[in-house]
């Protein structure tokens, strides 16, 4: 699609040994860009933990209308900017059920 301007080449977790240091490898120059989820982030910019499925969150339709029309994709940008970083939709796995809990009752 790009004509050769653009040339992607996916690495395995076994490369880096770091399949959750993403957004540390791109921020930092090591990669030109990475794709995750963006809850992975929340420990170092808790806001990003909102672009993403997360459990009692938005369905697909709801995330995408948000992004779309109703401002999220502008408040993204602003999240990654002091990052210098780009962020975007790049896939979804619908709102994720339940919840994560330290006792199973």
């Amino acid at each position: 699609m790009s004509n050769g301007r653009l040339i992607i080449r996916v690495d395995s977790a076994n490369k880096h040994k770091a399949p959750l240091g993403v957004f540390d490898m791109v921020k930092s120059g090591q990669y030109d860009l990475g794709h995750s989820s963006s809850y992975y982030w929340k420990g170092k910019v808790p806001n990003t933990l909102y672009f993403s499925s997360m459990p009692f969150g938005m369905t697909t339709m709801e995330q995408y209308s948000w992004f779309y029309h109703g401002g999220g994709l502008e408040l993204m940008q602003q999240v990654y900017a002091p990052h210098n970083l780009l962020s975007f939709p790049g896939g979804n796995s619908d709102i994720q059920m339940g919840g994560w809990f330290k006792k199973r009752d």
